[in-house]
């Protein structure tokens, strides 16, 4: 599981809306509290979809994005790694 986090809910919204217009699955979810930032919604995804995401946000305008983090589960506690 991974989450895409942007700059302000406008932006979640609109790659959102574009995400489902292309056919992945995805939801929005409340920011983790770990990752912190300045907007409180984000949008969780399955890794299979990675590319698909990265072709909509540099499709629309990729500087709505600050960061895209896979879920990693490690001794019962949830960590979020950045994928470059």
């Amino acid at each position: 599981m991974c989450i895409a986090v942007f700059s302000s809910r406008t932006n979640t919204l609109m790659i959102y809306a574009q995400l489902q217009k292309f056919g992945v699955d995805c939801k929005v979810i409340n920011m983790p509290s770990q990752l912190g930032g300045n907007c409180t919604i984000c949008i969780q995804f399955m890794h299979c979809d990675l590319k698909k995401l990265r072709y909509i946000i540099n499709r629309v305008n990729a500087r709505y994005l600050v960061n895209i983090y896979k879920l990693k589960i490690e001794n019962n506690c949830r960590k979020y790694v950045v994928i470059v």
